[in-house]
């Protein structure tokens, strides 16, 4: 961002109670770092422009990557995350500032709705650790191996087969916290009982809510 912007901007961001000013390097894209781990990145439209737009980042996800508020599910796909142009070249420091302050009251409220989310997430990756640990309790002694997928907390653990019945099976976690479990070289007759006991389940459940 050019010199006089950034001046500009910085400021601004010191009529506003919280948050710092950074920018990297020369030339580098300007941030507002404020409390809660909110963070507000400007982006000049052009070279010849008066204005920025400025925009909000969101917590992290499960895999360490930044995540929208439309994949953290507190905004819809067809709402607008927030965003502003703001005016900078001829305004006073006041009339900016007050600009983002606006800004931050909008993105603030969706932040801290991603952040609940974000806190949830974090809640159940306890849960994900105490399931995990109940499949290695019943897999016991016939733990082949066990690994991390690309994306935590997702995991398979992969285990050795019960007498003839198939040679061994995989159970994988996903994020979306759903389990897959995999038979290998499986007897056809254990596959038949192992659909007729999977079937009589949803019979019995069926039951139970009829």
């Amino acid at each position: 961002m050019e010199a006089e912007l950034s001046a500009l901007l910085f400021d601004a961001c010191g009529d506003l109670d919280g948050w710092t000013y950074y920018e990297p390097e020369i030339g580098g894209e300007v941030k507002f770092l404020g409390p809660s781990g909110m963070a507000l990145k400007f982006t000049v439209v052009s070279a010849n422009s008066r204005s920025a737009v400025v925009e909000g980042e969101y917590p992290d996800g499960p895999d360490g990557e930044p995540w929208t508020p439309i994949q953290w599910g507190v905004v819809e796909h067809k709402q607008e995350i927030p965003r502003r142009a703001i005016i900078l070249r001829g305004e006073r420091r006041e009339s900016i500032a007050g600009a983002i302050a606006r800004f931050i009251a909008d993105y603030e409220m969706i932040y801290n709705q991603c952040l609940a989310e974000q806190r949830l997430q974090g809640c159940q990756s306890v849960d994900t650790d105490e399931t995990r640990e109940r499949f290695l309790t019943l897999v016991g002694t016939r733990l082949i191996a066990e690994r991390e997928l690309s994306v935590r907390p997702n995991y398979a653990i992969e285990f050795a087969g019960v007498g003839t019945h198939f040679r061994h099976g995989e159970i994988h976690r996903s994020y979306d916290g759903e389990f897959q479990i995999d038979l290998f070289a499986a007897h056809p007759g254990f596959v038949e009982q192992l659909l007729n006991f999977l079937f009589s389940l949803e019979e019995r459940d069926g039951q139970k809510t009829s």
